[in-house]
């Protein structure tokens, strides 16, 4: 048996990593593609190796060389390699397609077991596929009874609205018995190449001998098994996280702000509502997507009229940004000279705030309550113009009632601005007139309220957040600092039709409140664990018994795959081992408690 690796491409995708080594030769956490390919091979027994080099063949000569451990290595030149494509390298190595080969493409990265799963299976002409997913690319198969492959689709047959939840997509690599290489893929590449030309893929000669069912080229389908297609830099960021190990795995997510829906762990982390928004809405904002890509949204007169129908908030209240976030790095840069914050917080409202511009107040010793007079005496002993409070608070979870907010807000009508976040204010389940400051907005001209609506509407991926006031100056003048197009047409939509669904939303937010509760009560059970009583969409704990907030962070990711915050990086927790967890499903909720009772036994 032998291997042929086609490696000859430019891999413009991957520039400029590929400006000065070869596609195959970039390489996942160190280690180049290629030689990961051919360390596998040799530990599979394979003895001889072509590889069909183009771009920067030099490089390949110089890191390969003509053996590879037990592994002899012959090279065949694609000097065309800019003007063709795999079909003309694959044709180049036709004389010596004589006997059982692997056929494999250079940019992919995998283990052994891939090839062991090829190796295994009995069939003379096997293709190794894996069940299709959403980030994959390039060609798929259908697969009929006893795996024989009926029909390859390349990329160009692939048209709007191709349905993909019956194929599977190729892996590239593929073994033919020399029978099958002589008798017909020989042949009818060199017809093809002969009669089409070399810009074309082998695949569609592959597919036309899959379409005359003779012979039969079966499917091997790897899909419990890790392999990447490379093709882009963020192909090979995600294949380093995939290959990595675990506590690598750990560091690379940590440097992260989101796109977790990239990796494979569950995320206890960010907060949001899973309940929302619904089907019916998903699929009536599906509807809308091919005219809202290729449109410009509306500026904000037209937005803060949408925010104020779906918020019922007067619309000339209203400023809607790209998330709460950019409203409050606005705030920061235009309006807040000196703010008092206390702590712990949400730290966006820390960003871009060098140290003399804020006030911390520890709430800490009061158990994380806020004491309305020692707060307002620290405010005006700071020369604030701005104070904060968070309610529910994150990271703690806690709601300050409603006649505490008052009373502050009474003994800080002198300062600027009273910025209350109420991001979380729908998760408490009361009644929002009994808890929110909304209704006070006419009574405090200095009061800023601030909703990001990613958390209880669950979508932080369209970025929709408000700031509402009764001061008609500050509106205006926050209306010029946003930008022109303060948010994307689809959270636009989002909002025009959010109205019809508020039924759903209402449900929505029992479910999280009920799924809150039981985990609350359940963590609760765990003997490490000093557990707040939660309000919000999120619990908070200290972590005690010896233990600290990252070993147990660590713990969580490193053997159960779960990630929580630790919240040591909060001005005033640092090393005090508090942790959050946001609440998801209960299926999700319940692995986390086994996880958690787990870790008691080994304490």
């Amino acid at each position: 048996m032998q291997a042929v690796i086609l490696a000859a491409g430019i891999g413009k995708r991957l520039k400029p990593i590929t400006d000065t080594i070869p596609k195959c030769l970039v390489p996942v956490n160190g280690k180049p593609m290629l030689i990961n390919t051919l360390e596998l091979l040799e530990s599979r027994g394979i003895k001889e190796v072509m590889i069909v080099v183009g771009y920067l063949k030099e490089k390949v000569y110089e890191v390969v060389g003509h053996s590879f451990g037990k592994i002899k290595i012959s090279y065949i030149e694609n000097d065309i390699y800019d003007k063709t494509n795999n079909v003309y390298s694959l044709w180049l190595a036709r004389d010596r397609l004589n006997k059982d080969t692997i056929l494999l493409e250079c940019d992919l990265y995998y283990g052994a077991d891939l090839i062991d799963k090829l190796l295994d299976s009995k069939q003379e002409c096997k293709v190794l596929v894996s069940k299709f997913e959403p980030f994959m690319r390039g060609t798929v198969v259908e697969i009929g009874p006893n795996n024989v492959i009926k029909r390859l689709i390349t990329t160009e047959e692939q048209h709007p609205g191709f349905n993909f939840s019956d194929k599977y997509k190729t892996i590239n690599i593929y073994y033919f018995s020399g029978a099958f290489l002589q008798q017909y893929l020989v042949p009818n590449l060199d017809l093809y190449v002969k009669t089409y030309g070399t810009s074309s893929y082998y695949e569609v000669v592959l597919g036309a001998l899959i379409y005359l069912r003779k012979p039969e080229i079966h499917a091997t389908i790897a899909d419990a098994i890790k392999w990447f297609e490379i093709d882009d830099e963020n192909d090979l960021h995600k294949a380093e996280y995939y290959f990595a190990s675990q506590e690598e795995r750990l560091k690379m997510i940590s440097r992260l702000h989101g796109g977790y829906w990239r990796y494979d762990f569950t995320d206890f982390c960010y907060l949001f509502n899973l309940y929302f928004p619904s089907e019916a809405l998903l699929s009536e904002l599906e509807s809308f997507l091919p005219v809202l890509v290729n449109n410009y949204p509306s500026g904000m007169d037209t937005i803060v009229h949408l925010a104020s129908r779906a918020m019922n908030i007067p619309a000339d209240k209203l400023v809607v940004g790209n998330g709460a976030s950019e409203l409050i790095r606005l705030l920061n840069v235009h309006y807040v000279k000196k703010i008092s914050i206390p702590i712990p917080t949400f730290n966006e409202y820390e960003n871009m705030l060098e140290p003399a511009r804020i006030n911390y107040f520890d709430t800490e010793p009061n158990n994380f309550v806020l004491e309305p007079e020692a707060y307002v005496e620290s405010v005006k002993k700071s020369g604030s113009n701005a104070a904060l409070i968070i309610n529910p608070n994150n990271p703690t979870s806690l709601l300050e009632p409603k006649d505490k907010m008052r009373c502050i807000l009474d003994s800080l009508k002198h300062i600027e601005f009273v910025i209350v976040d109420e991001s979380f204010i729908d998760f408490v389940g009361q009644d929002r007139i009994a808890i929110s400051v909304e209704d006070l907005l006419d009574e405090y001209p200095n009061l800023i309220l601030i909703r990001s609506l990613s958390k209880e509407f669950g979508v932080p991926g369209i970025r929709i957040g408000y700031i509402a006031s009764s001061n008609e100056r500050f509106v205006k003048q926050m209306h010029k600092h946003c930008p022109i197009w303060s948010i994307n047409s689809i959270a636009e939509i989002f909002l025009e039709i959010l109205p019809r669904y508020r039924s759903d939303y209402i449900n929505s937010l029992e479910l999280i409140r009920r799924d809150r509760d039981n985990l609350y009560e359940a963590i609760s059970q765990v003997p490490y664990l000093k557990v707040y009583k939660p309000t919000a969409n999120f619990i908070f704990a200290q972590v005690q018994g010896g233990m600290t907030s990252e070993t147990l962070k660590e713990k969580l990711f490193l053997d159960y795959n779960l990630l929580i915050k630790d919240c040591s990086n909060k001005t005033g927790l640092e090393d005090k081992n508090y942790i959050r967890i946001s609440v998801r499903k209960p299926i999700d909720n319940e692995q986390l408690i086994k996880a958690l009772l787990d870790i008691a036994k080994e304490c």
